[in-house]
């Protein structure tokens, strides 16, 4: 009797370790995925993931990562397969998931669904900043301009680092006509992002919205104009914005480089806001309270020319040399905000 019951429990022992080994197999295999996606080698990290689901079928991480290959080389039917198993399997990775499936969804020209499933994710994870994030750009792309900047601005309130939540942040105020704060959001991304792929063009967007407001008339004369807005949180800054745009025209003026045009503006902006108070939210807790101290600090000219790196790239770099302690005080401004 006792030597059936050792022989039993070396069984029940055999085939509790041949488990652990499959895992372990299967997460070998998705380990390598892993690297080889790191490495740009999608297909081949997709077959290590299917190596991996061979031996577990339901494990939420392989599935997930190999949703997430998918997505990567713009298949998005196959992610959207693998990331829905992830949520349906309910057993870890779902938050990523939810990402992957609404984003797929999105590709795909199902935003309404795509929409739907960034809800349900946030209502499951409700701090998770990329739901919010992805919500906002596929909101922005249907023209719901209120719940792309909702979800936007919640992106930024759980992770106010995340460059892409201004970028589109920025573009849906531009879009609502609101341009101090597409002003302030493009101002903040380029802190974030001086020298991206999309940094010039939002540096272009930002000069753009610092430099309308004026009108020129015959006889050399120009008319100040502060664009429309519902919204007049900002209708002093807007006015100066536009006062400083005309005062490019004046002929003292006319011989300014950009970049110190550029530098006189900022600190002119800043040095107002201090004096604004939009009420509790990312205006003024984040930008107002981040910018105003900024310019309080001496650090808006190495400021300005840190952001300007994509269109001036040269200029800037000479100036930094040249400015270096200057440049090293900003450095250290920023790193202790």
């Amino acid at each position: 009797m006792r030597k059936r019951i050792i022989l039993s429990l070396l069984a029940i022992l055999s085939f509790a370790l041949s488990g652990v080994a499959q895992i372990d197999s299967s997460k070998i295999y998705v380990d390598q995925g892993v690297q080889l996606h790191d490495a740009g080698k999608y297909d081949a990290a997709i077959g290590k993931y299917r190596q991996a689901l061979k031996i577990d079928p339901n494990s939420p991480v392989a599935n997930y990562e190999i949703s997430f290959s998918f997505f990567s080389k713009e298949d998005y039917e196959n992610a959207l397969i693998y990331s829905r198993r992830v949520i349906v399997l309910n057993k870890g990775s779902q938050l990523q998931a939810y990402v992957v499936c609404g984003s797929s969804l999105d590709m795909l020209g199902k935003s309404a669904e795509a929409i739907t499933t960034f809800q349900e994710g946030i209502r499951k994870y409700p701090g998770f900043y990329l739901l919010y994030y992805n919500l906002a750009l596929t909101a922005y792309k249907t023209g719901d301009l209120e719940t792309a900047e909702k979800s936007a601005i919640n992106a930024i309130a759980f992770k106010s680092s995340h460059a892409g939540s201004h970028y589109v942040l920025a573009n849906i105020c531009f879009r609502k006509r609101e341009r101090v704060k597409s002003i302030l959001a493009l101002y903040y991304y380029l802190l974030l992002e001086p020298n991206a792929s999309r940094s010039m063009v939002a540096y272009k967007l930002l000069q753009e919205e610092l430099n309308t407001g004026i009108v020129k008339e015959p006889k050399n004369t120009i008319s100040v104009v502060v664009p429309e807005s519902k919204d007049t949180t900002f209708f002093a800054v807007e006015t100066v914005i536009s006062l400083m745009s005309a005062s490019r025209n004046l002929e003292s003026k006319k011989k300014e480089s950009d970049l110190d045009f550029f530098v006189r503006q900022s600190s002119s902006i800043f040095e107002l806001l201090g004096t604004k108070h939009p009420g509790p939210g990312i205006w003024n807790d984040l930008y107002v309270h981040f910018f105003s101290e900024l310019q309080k600090s001496g650090n808006t000219k190495a400021f300005c020319h840190y952001i300007s790196q994509s269109c001036y790239p040269t200029s800037v770099e000479e100036w930094i040399q040249t400015n270096k302690p200057e440049f090293d005080r900003f450095k250290g401004w920023v790193k202790n905000k």
